[in-house]
């Protein structure tokens, strides 16, 4: 089975490589992710499509019809098209939301993308989020930053940062337990 998994990610790591060198090459890494990420979304969202493009008992030209009609619906461009189309071949369309997400990471290093987290107690307004990514926009010195949200009630308040492989935790929940580890030490020592 790891056999299999060194494979896919293998496979995952090939298509998203071509992709994104035929997307810079052709000045379109952002407009190719974008329509990627669409029909990832589509095969997350629908069991329909998740079935086609997983049992190996649809033939690959019904398989590709119904891509032919996604890439016309969706207007997904002919770059991701030809991707579909490969992967379809190969049997390996389940690996798209994969794919996906090597593709966004990629751009991101080519942009020299900054990619942050943060994880509140309360869900941010947007005003509040504006205000906190233009604050790291500010630190990272010019560097673009990709920021995601989360929301998490049992901080109970405050939030906690990663960025750049280092986490900065202002939550009350880890204040609390730091209280708790130096009144437990304090009592020990009595």
């Amino acid at each position: 089975m790891k056999k299999d998994q060194g494979n896919s990610n293998e496979v995952v790591t090939q298509f998203a490589r071509a992709l994104f060198d035929v997307a810079r090459e052709k000045k379109s890494m952002l407009e190719t992710l974008e329509s990627a990420q669409r029909i990832a979304h589509c095969y997350n969202e629908s069991l329909d499509l998740q079935r086609l493009f997983t049992n190996p008992k649809f033939e690959s030209k019904s398989v590709e019809k119904v891509l032919d009609e996604l890439n016309s619906r969706l207007k997904l461009g002919k770059t991701i098209h030809i991707c579909l189309i490969l992967l379809a071949r190969k049997k390996k369309l389940n690996l798209l939301p994969k794919i996906v997400v090597e593709m966004q990471r990629l751009i991101s290093q080519e942009r020299g993308e900054v990619k942050g987290h943060i994880v509140s107690a309360m869900e941010l307004r947007k005003d509040e989020r504006t205000a906190v990514e233009r604050a790291l926009k500010d630190r990272l010195q010019g560097n673009p930053l990709a920021l995601t949200f989360e929301e998490n009630k049992s901080l109970l308040s405050g939030f906690v940062l990663t960025i750049q492989n280092r986490m900065i935790d202002l939550s009350l929940r880890s204040e609390l337990q730091r209280l708790h580890k130096i009144l437990y030490k304090t009592e020990q020592t009595i």
